[in-house]
């Protein structure tokens, strides 16, 4: 794990860290899943943000005030560029609007320092939609309520543990706490019991990742190693970008690369798959409907992993 001012990244404490890399030795060394067929996608240099548009990838990188479109063939372009900060070292993480609750379908969002802006799919200028004064720098999650528990609003997560419902009029309530670090929300879908519609969040420091109701109820659904997400399959499966053979992609920050995955490693999967940041596994969390349990599904990457995104079938 790159470990950068404590002001702009993600730390954990000493204990912890050793802790999790004892674990993740365990991992590597032991028998290693390998359900998944990674390859190299692209070159980007630290890549942090990855999301979708029609056609396209959107990206952000850990040292840039700009956000990036990548063609299925991997050839990088500007999608915009967000107002200077110098380009300081912070994770700018980013979501792109299903047009739902009044957003405009396809703007893309993202969050940098305390403000979150708005950049049409076309690009162009990035305005300013909402700034929250106490969000930290860097680390702050965003998501958009796509099943309707939480108004189908936008949801933002301090990485410190508030989380926040923003509306498309740009009126920001915090709704609860989770009292831990975390990142990289998304609303299960209703299918996901005993936690369909509520928000799952991801805590790499405590090796957790938490479900967040309506009402600001915590509760915790299934521990794994540093989990940097949950990324659900689509309902409608995995697909091909275009000419790129890849269904699945990551943002790898150590490799300065996007990795992708064939659409043939998702057959008969299901639920969720919850990158490692640290061991650098993939796990697959699944449910019975009233148990959910998580098992691994690729082995150990190398590097650290970043945000990781299906293509949805059209």
């Amino acid at each position: 794990m790159t470990l950068k001012h404590p002001n702009q990244r993600k730390q954990r404490p000493v204990l912890a860290a050793m802790a999790s890399l004892a674990l993740a030795a365990m991992l590597i060394s032991g028998p290693a899943a390998r359900a998944g067929t990674p390859s190299h996608f692209t070159t980007l240099k630290k890549p942090i943000g990855l999301a979708t548009l029609p056609r396209r990838l959107v990206a952000t990188r850990f040292c840039a005030d700009k956000v990036f479109l990548i063609d299925d063939l991997g050839h990088v372009s500007t999608l915009a560029t967000l107002p200077s900060t110098g380009n300081s070292c912070i994770e700018r993480y980013l979501a792109v609007s299903p047009g739902l609750g009044g957003f405009p379908r396809y703007h893309v969002y993202v969050v940098q320092n305390q403000t979150v802006y708005d950049i049409p799919q076309q690009g162009g200028s990035a305005t300013a939609f909402v700034t929250i004064p106490s969000l930290p720098n860097g680390e702050t999650g965003i998501t958009f309520d796509r099943v309707g528990t939480f108004g189908f609003d936008m949801i933002l997560t301090d990485r410190h543990g508030p989380v926040w419902t923003v509306t498309s009029a740009g009126v920001a309530i915090q709704i609860g706490d989770v009292g831990q670090q975390i990142e990289s929300p998304v609303v299960a879908p209703t299918t996901f019991a005993p936690f369909g519609g509520q928000l799952l969040v991801s805590s790499e420091f405590v090796d957790q990742v938490y479900a967040m109701s309506s009402t600001g109820t915590v509760s915790q659904v299934v521990g794994y190693e540093s989990p940097e997400a949950a990324v659900f399959l689509p309902a409608g499966g995995a697909c091909t970008f275009g000419r790129s053979g890849g269904a699945y992609f990551m943002a790898n920050e150590t490799t300065d690369e996007i990795v992708k995955f064939p659409p043939t490693d998702f057959t008969g999967v299901a639920g969720a798959l919850v990158p490692s940041e640290l061991s650098t596994t993939i796990g697959n969390m699944t449910t019975d409907g009233s148990t959910v349990s998580i098992t691994d599904w690729q082995g150990a990457l190398g590097g650290e992993l970043e945000s990781s995104t299906f293509f949805p079938c059209p």
